[in-house]
Formats: structure tokens, sequence, C-alpha cells
């Protein structure tokens, strides 16, 4: 599975778009102000100037838009952050294993996925490989139709891919892929045998063939 990057990057552009628009009336300020360049000395002498002469109204829009700016960073942090969470998961765990890299699709990452967490949100599986919810949907009957997997259908949220692994019988833990394969060598035996009593059948049919002509051979 391939996670783009290009939804961190169209909001870390948004975010620089916004930092440009809101220090803009700021810039313009100091661009008028007696003091030329921004250098140290004249950032601090635009500030004194700009609290002496501002009203309460100019500060609290100014304090407003600095508020605004550490909400829209943290928001930005997380989102990244749980982006990330995501790649690495996807990527380091799933894309790359026993130091080899290996093609794979989006089915098998999510069955590899599946085996290690057990059951999934079709919500997860969507946000996770960029899909829609029919298209989830339709991975999640896949897994259903090969005995890999069920859906639960809970009476609130989406439906959840759950695993179908292991069964317990009594006190004997079976395995499914386990149990198809003793049924088909069960049945390779029972043709075998059966094609061996068939030849046992045969020979002796022959043998008793062979003694009714050899008596009616002695009554003459």
């Amino acid at each position: 599975m391939v996670i783009r990057r290009s939804g961190v990057a169209l909001l870390g552009l948004l975010v620089g778009l916004f930092l440009i628009v809101a220090s803009w009336p700021y810039l313009s300020y100091l661009a008028d102000s007696p003091a030329n360049g921004l250098t140290g000395n004249s950032i601090r002498e635009a500030v004194n100037i700009f609290y002496e002469t501002s009203s309460i109204n100019q500060r609290i829009f100014i304090l407003s838009q600095v508020l605004l700016l550490l909400i829209i960073i943290v928001a930005a942090f997380f989102i990244v952050r749980r982006f990330r969470k995501k790649e690495i998961l996807s990527k380091g765990d799933y894309l790359i294993k026993d130091g080899t890299r290996r093609s794979r699709t989006d089915l098998d990452i999510l069955y590899e996925m599946l085996k290690k967490k057990k059951e999934i949100d079709l919500e997860d599986i969507e946000g996770v490989f960029r899909v829609d919810p029919e298209v989830a949907l339709g991975w999640a009957k896949v897994f259903e139709n090969g005995d890999l997997a069920e859906i639960d259908y809970p009476r609130f949220g989406k439906p959840v891919l759950r695993l179908l692994e292991k069964k317990k019988e009594g006190e004997e833990i079976i395995d499914y892929a386990k149990k198809k394969e003793e049924v088909i060598v069960k049945k390779m035996l029972m043709i075998v045998n059966e094609k061996v009593k068939g030849k046992e059948s045969g020979a002796k049919k022959k043998v008793t063939k062979k003694k009714i002509v050899h008596r009616m051979k002695k009554k003459r």
C-alpha cells in the first residue's frame, strides 16, 4: 500500500498561506515604519510603537490571530502525526519484510494487517487505503467468501472485518486451512483404496476363472 503524502503537503501549504495572510498587516506596518529592514531592533521598535499607538480592538484582533495560528499548528501536528503513523505501520511492517522488498497488492497488505490486528473497521480500511466505502466492503466480501474473515454488522457504526483463524471443538483446536487439507487427503486415500480394492477383486476373479477352466479340462 502506498500512503500518499499529498494531503500532508497540501495541509502544510495551507498553513503557510495562512501565515502569510495573517502576518500581512504586520509586515505592511513594518514597511511603513521609519525603521528599515526586518532586523531585531526594528522588530522590537515596531512592536513597541504598535503597542503604544494601537487601540484595544487592534490588540484583540492580533491576539485572536495568534491564538488561531497556534490552534492550526497544533491541529496540523496531530493530523500529520496520524498520517505518518499509518504510513510507518503500512510500509514499515508490511511492504518491507525480512529485509527484502516484496511486491504486494492492497489485499495482501490488508490480510497481513488483519492477521496482526484480528479485526479492522471498514472505516479504517477506507482511511488507510484511501478507497471508497464500496471498495472497502468489496474487499471484505472477498475475504469472507474465501473463509478468511467474516463481516460483523454492529447496531452502531460501520461494519467490522474480523479474522477467522481458529475454532475450538471440545479441547481440540482445528485450523481451517489444515482441516481442508485433511479432507482432501482423506478423499485421495479413499480413491486410492477403491482402486486397490478394484484391482484385488479383479485379480480374484481371474484366479477363480482359471480354476474353473482347469476343472473343466480335467473332466474332459
